[in-house]
């Protein structure tokens, strides 16, 4: 790691999955969570694209997505 904070997510086999060095809002914090335990990592290679996508979701049910909170 060369930044603190950093989270790194390893997968159930030990694999790093998504590593995040640096300060992150709730939301992208979240979707990185739900990003790994969802498995959605196997089907989307791209987590700035889920994030979108997880977004677009959450906006189109009438969520409001707070960003910067």
């Amino acid at each position: 790691m060369l930044y603190t904070p950093s989270v790194v997510i390893f997968d159930g086999r030990g694999a790093e999955v998504l590593r995040i060095e640096a300060y992150v809002r709730a939301f992208h914090l979240q979707a990185a969570l739900d990003y790994v335990a969802g498995g959605a990592y196997l089907k989307e290679p791209s987590f700035q694209r889920y994030v979108q996508a997880r977004a677009e979701e959450i906006r189109g049910r009438g969520g409001r997505v707070e960003i910067m909170k």
